[in-house]
């Protein structure tokens, strides 16, 4: 849901982190923003954890999604 899970769970070698992106918008966040520092963090640490971007409402969040740095 955040950046700490995310990152925390990535430094502990999860293979996957989830970033809900319908939930985080309903709670007045950017979640493509969210997505692009968890990138930034995972890139610049040469951690090896994906990021999923779950809870998809619409087509362009997958497009959103993708561009922040999702796979």
């Amino acid at each position: 849901m955040n950046f700490n899970q995310a990152y925390l769970f990535a430094l502990a070698g999860a293979t996957y982190v989830s970033v809900f992106m319908g939930r985080i918008k309903d709670m007045g966040y950017d979640p493509c923003e969210i997505i692009n520092n968890i990138r930034e963090i995972i890139d610049n640490e040469n951690l090896s954890s994906k990021i999923i971007a779950g809870s998809i409402r619409h087509p362009q969040d997958a497009t959103d999604a993708i561009l922040a740095g999702a796979q």
